[in-house]
């Protein structure tokens, strides 16, 4: 069966994302938990293989029975949600409750696991699979929450291979060590990994809300892709 194009996802609607009342809310919340229980807290973005709807699952429970946990899971009507409406994992975002960036071991094999989870699509009787390059988002809390560091990352593999988070972990360790809490380098050191995209969003706390530039959103053009059904099913 020839491969059929999905949605596009693009640099304008990555922007729209970044700096919509859905995200700017989540940020907001998960840094408020960070700071008060010293757990992490997530949320995500859902796209219609189809069309341009987006769905939000908010950050409505944070990991309160483990103070690191990255586990990432949605309650049940979230999951219908996801089956019922055609969703695909878009974006996923979860909070460090410290200053730094740095993704865990764990941290990459969750991304892989969650693309692999959620990259089946039915057409009739036929399941196929989907080749989507979903992003990962990892939040960072500095100066009591003034500011917000976010990493996102992007692996453009077209196979779901779990050792592809090892191998960034393990270079990430043998390229920065201990300098591996400085976000500005840790970026600059997966942004050039083969098969990854890596970029560093800056939110300055404005008010109640957060902020960023026009400036640093156009680093976000590299994340644009098109998700397409796999023509080997």
């Amino acid at each position: 069966m020839a491969s059929k194009e999905l949605a596009p996802i693009t640099h304008e609607n990555l922007k729209q994302i970044f700096t919509s009342r859905d995200f700017l809310g989540g940020i907001k919340k998960a840094t408020k938990i960070g700071l008060e229980k010293h757990v992490e807290s997530q949320f995500s973005f859902w796209r219609g293989m189809f069309s341009n709807k987006i769905k939000c699952f908010s950050p409505s429970k944070a990991t309160h029975h483990q103070p690191f946990s990255i586990e990432f899971d949605l309650d049940q009507k979230d999951y219908e949600n996801v089956i019922d409406q055609k969703l695909m994992p878009l974006l996923l975002y979860h909070c460090h409750s410290s200053p730094y960036i740095c993704p865990s071991e764990q941290d990459l094999l969750t991304y892989f696991e969650i693309k692999n989870q959620y990259n089946l699509f039915s057409e009739g009787y036929i399941v196929r699979t989907i080749i989507n390059h979903t992003l990962d988002c990892i939040g960072a809390i500095r100066e009591k929450g003034k500011f917000h560091d976010i990493l996102v990352m992007q692996n453009h593999s077209k196979k779901v291979d779990l050792t592809e988070g090892e191998f960034a972990y393990q270079q990430i360790f043998d390229k920065l060590g201990r300098r591996r809490d400085d976000n500005v380098r840790l970026t600059e050191t997966l942004d050039c990994l083969h098969q990854w995209n890596a970029h560093l969003l800056t939110y300055e706390r404005m008010g109640k809300s957060y902020g960023i530039s026009e400036n640093q959103l156009s680093g976000l053009e590299k994340f644009a892709y098109t998700p397409v059904l796999n023509p080997d099913y």
